[in-house]
């Protein structure tokens, strides 16, 4: 045919133009322009990855900050919650009974602020699919979001550790040195970050929260129970006293336990020797109770008794610390990797994909202009023919309860608003604010529960524009809007769509006089519509139309609680799928269906129309 023709030979004239204008070559140098010095030339990313973290940190501080309800309720949980370990080992005693509690509040202290991090796995899959979109855009590597989220933990932790360890360490009465002090500070924070960055694992290496969970609740269970205090290391099971090596929750726990014992001495005068009693008073053969005593002494030095009891060297504590430090970048280095390289979002996020010669062309100034013009047009057009005498509908104080078990519940609580003709509003709100509720009880939609509420109109009313204005909206559904279909149908002719035609029977081709036609239908059948028809304000609705229509062995519906509005001096579409039911309700709320059964509420200007 002459359009395939055309379309070949247009074709090859635009490659043509490629090879001789070679825009791939301008491309190439305009994106190398545009990359940061010290980029690689194959990298998708315009800004470097130290720059790229920095902007992120900056981000990420700006995201902790923003959500100060959450800092505030972490922190106020922190404060309770050391003030109730505080007093459950408050004042440890130097004696035999001092010793195992001293572990037992270590212990806590470790676990608490281990698992206060606990909510980051979560976390991990709520961001999990954000974070594929922007790396599949190249706006920013994984790895340096990863790396600005542990930055940011920094000054989190530290306040959360500092606050928690000040008001235990003193109310557990531990070694009273400021040396000591900051090393169980130090200590406790390390192991915070490195369990905040073990959680992000978790959730960063495995596809589900569910299966996350899973593994992450065996995996805790071992390291609690081998960590070497509910078990001491001297006896564990030989199976499982491997994990102890590679428990991260150990080398804390013995670094903060040996940093307390160092310098500790145990009384065992009295019942803390054994025998004793009366006539048992000669300590030369008396021994201590705890392990690690020699015979003769009535005391135990805390080096001994962690040496004997625990197999912890105090001499180890600096070699713990750093294990502990070498877990934290470990776990920080698989969780870059895991987030640079996993992906298990398969079909989580859309890519747009043109079929070629068909993207969308760039949105110059001069497109703009059109189409700002053609809307002025229209507006135009439309202020000739419409006039428009309206008011406004306003509401107030609004009320609405629905009954519950125990009473009534509250939904909307003096709400107040209104709708003024020629301007647009918006009705904004979160999730399940009462948007929907409010706009239902304006139309007096809802069966159940009371509605207390004031409502003014100030609209003028026609009975007689129904007819007209749904026959014209039917006339134009089927003129220009399948002109318009006709069109782009011509315009994709190496598509996906072929219409065969018998010979003979084939349409002429769509030319500037039929266009023109068309045209000056539109514009008559505008004109013999101003004459007929004088709007003066208001609005044109209908809500829970019903049709339904006799078949064989029963009733169809076609419509079901379908509602809308025209309202004056603004154009409506009436979009859909193919057959979802379009024109019959136009011919619907025009009164051409001959059978079947309507039913359903059609209003102009608020008042019902026969």
């Amino acid at each position: 045919s002459e359009q395939y023709k055309r379309q070949l030979s247009e074709q090859k004239d635009f490659e043509d133009s490629v090879k001789q204008d070679n825009p791939f070559a301008d491309f190439k140098a305009e994106v190398k322009s545009q990359k940061a010095k010290g980029n690689r030339k194959s990298s998708a990313y315009t800004v470097g990855f130290v720059e790229q973290v920095f902007a992120l940190t900056n981000r990420q501080f700006q995201v902790i900050w923003m959500d100060k309800f959450g800092l505030i309720t972490r922190y106020s949980s922190v404060i309770i919650q050391a003030l109730i370990y505080g007093s459950v080992f408050l004042n440890l005693a130097k004696d035999v009974s001092g010793g195992f509690s001293r572990g037992g509040a270590l212990f806590s202290s470790l676990l608490f602020n281990a698992f206060t991090s606990q909510a980051e796995l979560p976390m991990s899959f709520m961001g999990r699919r954000t974070l594929q979109k922007h790396k599949s855009y190249a706006m920013y590597h994984p790895a340096a979001y990863h790396i600005a989220q542990v930055v940011a933990d920094i000054p989190v932790l530290i306040s959360q550790v500092v606050l928690f360890s000040i008001i235990t360490y003193f109310m557990w009465q531990l070694a009273q040195s400021p040396g000591q002090y900051f090393v169980h500070v130090f200590t406790l924070f390390i192991s915070s970050m490195a369990m905040t960055n073990m959680f992000r694992m978790f959730g960063n290496i495995t596809p589900s929260l569910y299966i996350a969970q899973q593994v992450l609740t065996f995996i805790l269970i071992l390291m609690i129970c081998y960590s070497g205090y509910l078990i001491p290391h001297p006896k564990m099971h030989p199976w499982l006293s491997w994990f102890y090596w590679i428990n991260p929750f150990a080398y804390a726990f013995k670094g903060l336990f040996s940093n307390e014992m160092r310098n500790l001495r145990f009384d065992c005068s009295g019942t803390g020797s054994i025998p004793a009693g009366p006539g048992y008073d000669d300590p030369a053969y008396q021994t201590c109770t705890l392990p690690g005593s020699t015979p003769g002494a009535d005391y135990v030095v805390g080096r001994s008794y962690l040496q004997r009891a625990y197999d912890i060297n105090v001499d180890d504590q600096a070699i713990d610390v750093i294990a502990v430090f070498l877990f934290w970048i470990l776990f920080t280095v698989v969780n870059m990797a895991a987030m640079e390289w996993l992906d298990f979002t398969g079909g989580g996020y859309t890519h747009k994909v043109y079929k070629r010669g068909k993207a969308p062309k760039e949105n110059t100034n001069e497109s703009e202009k059109e189409a700002q013009l053609l809307v002025q047009q229209a507006t135009d057009s439309m202020s000739k023919t419409l006039t428009l005498k309206g008011g406004c509908f306003m509401w107030k104080d609004v009320r609405y309860t629905v009954p519950v078990k125990g009473g009534d519940r509250l939904l909307l609580d003096d709400v107040e608003g209104w709708i003024k003709p020629g301007q647009m509003t918006a009705l904004m709100g979160a999730s399940g604010a009462g948007k929907t509720t409010l706009l239902d009880v304006l139309a007096k939609r809802k069966t159940m529960g009371r509605d207390y509420l004031q409502r003014t109109y100030e609209i003028n009313v026609d009975q007689q524009a129904i007819n007209v204005i749904a026959v014209f909206l039917f006339w134009i559904l089927f003129t220009v809007v399948n002109m318009a279909a006709m069109e782009w149908l011509d315009f994709t002719g190496g598509g996906y769509t072929h219409k065969v035609y018998k010979r003979g029977k084939a349409p002429k081709e769509n030319t500037n006089e039929s266009e023109k036609e068309a045209q000056l239908l539109v514009q008559q059948a505008t004109d013999s519509m101003s004459k007929t028809l004088t709007l003066k304000g208001g609005c044109f609705m209908w809500k829970d139309v019903r049709y339904t229509v006799p078949v064989k062995g029963g009733d169809r519906l076609l419509l079901d609680d379908v509602e809308g509005w025209i309202k004056p001096g603004q154009m409506t579409a009436l979009m859909g799928a193919s057959g979802a039911g379009k024109t019959t309700l136009l011919d619907v709320l025009a009164k051409r269906k001959t059978m079947g059964t309507v039913s359903g509420t059609v209003t102009l200007n608020g008042k019902p129309l026969k």
